[in-house]
């Protein structure tokens, strides 16, 4: 299935679906893209498309079977889920940020973060010009959380 479509080709500037495959094996052997976890970009991103799940489930498997413990986790929602730039709404499921105690690192430069009310009255916020660590707890009566300029949103062990 997966050398017999165009699922891949969208933006990997390959010549064949063999090609585009390989290409997608090398992307989830990173430890992140676009800010997140291989599992979670799959699942956000590929396995929204048409017959993703099938294709990408041939193609792991003839192309990459040691990347197959992260289609599955993708698959089943059993990654660990990272947060990058917007507006969540506090709760389980796509979409939205689980209560809990997250943690972004690096060259933070006006980094942004604020919790809400579920009416949208700001609860807690803060904005750093610099930083090298910011943690942040967003509880379970929380409503939203916004975040801007942070990075990637880990939760804390």
């Amino acid at each position: 299935m997966a050398l017999g479509t165009s699922f891949y080709f969208d933006g990997q500037g390959t010549a064949s679906a063999s090609e585009a495959m390989k290409r997608y094996c090398d992307l989830l052997g990173e430890p992140e893209l676009d800010g997140v976890p291989p599992a979670q970009w799959l699942a956000e991103k590929e396995l929204t498309k048409p017959d993703g799940e099938a294709v990408l489930q041939d193609g792991v498997d003839r192309f990459c079977p040691a990347r197959a413990k992260t289609l599955k986790a993708a698959v089943a929602g059993t990654y660990e889920r990272w947060f990058t730039d917007g507006t969540y709404e506090v709760g389980a499921g796509t979409g939205k940020i689980p209560a809990g105690t997250y943690r972004t690192t690096g060259a933070l430069r006006d980094c942004y973060w604020e919790r809400t009310s579920r009416s949208g009255e700001p609860l807690d916020n803060h904005f750093a010009t610099s930083a090298q660590s910011v943690t942040v707890t967003v509880r379970a009566g929380d409503g939203q959380f916004t975040t801007r300029s942070c990075g990637s949103w880990r939760p804390v062990k």
